[in-house]
């Protein structure tokens, strides 16, 4: 009876897996951009001009769309307890290493974010990020 219950938690430990991070990447989901009274933003704020992103976690697959109609599609590589880390297809900038840009949706809540590309992150912690972002549409409570 033991051996049947281990196996029977193990089984459903590995069902549940790929559900862990499942909420970070439900976060992303909705439409971003920076806060109103970012000086830096342009037109790039909530009331003119967000991007809109969706995840999918069964595929791994991050999209944004924007404003002007135009879009991106990523592999979604990784999966932490605060971020992802994304590739964009067809990706050609480079980062300081020369290796192909890979990107961190880092979330600081529910409805903030910001950008940390790779090779900002030296022994685990972050050494630089982009402005950060903010959820336009109806935040996140719970």
């Amino acid at each position: 009876m033991q051996i049947i219950l281990k196996m029977f938690t193990i089984a459903a430990a590995l069902a549940f897996a790929p559900c862990v991070h499942a909420n970070i990447l439900d976060w992303a989901n909705g439409t971003w951009a920076a806060p109103d009274d970012d000086p830096d933003a342009g037109d790039f704020i909530c009331s003119k001009k967000p991007m809109t992103a969706s995840t999918n976690a069964s595929t791994q697959r991050y999209r944004v769309d924007y404003f002007d109609g135009s879009g991106e599609s990523a592999d979604i590589l990784q999966v932490d307890g605060k971020s992802f880390a994304l590739q964009y297809d067809g990706e050609e900038r480079v980062m300081d290493d020369g290796q192909i840009q890979i990107w961190h949706m880092y979330f600081i809540d529910k409805n903030t974010f910001v950008w940390v590309r790779d090779d900002w992150i030296k022994d685990n912690k972050i050494t630089g990020y982009t402005a950060r972002r903010i959820r336009c549409d109806k935040p996140i409570v719970s």
